[in-house]
């Protein structure tokens, strides 16, 4: 993770510890820009429509989810080759 990917990340903790969602959503969609393969943004994202009642958009976040995860593993398996 990028070391500005990591002070976003806290911001978000704080933000979930005082049940910020606007700004929560916000820091979200920066380190997703920062860093698309990192999961924690995507568990925040589903929280926020899980606690918004956008049960809809929980598909869409897992289906990312999915997508990064198969790319992490290819990645891993061609660096240990």
């Amino acid at each position: 993770m990028h070391k500005i990917g990591i002070v976003w990340t806290c911001l978000l903790y704080a933000c979930r510890f005082h049940k910020n969602m606007k700004l929560e959503n916000i820091l979200v969609e920066h380190i997703l820009e920062l860093d698309n393969q990192n999961y924690v943004p995507y568990v925040f994202l589903s929280h926020i429509y899980v606690m918004s009642g956008r049960w809809n958009k929980i598909e869409n976040i897992q289906k990312k989810m999915k997508v990064n995860y198969k790319r992490l593993v290819d990645t891993i398996k061609v660096s240990s080759i």
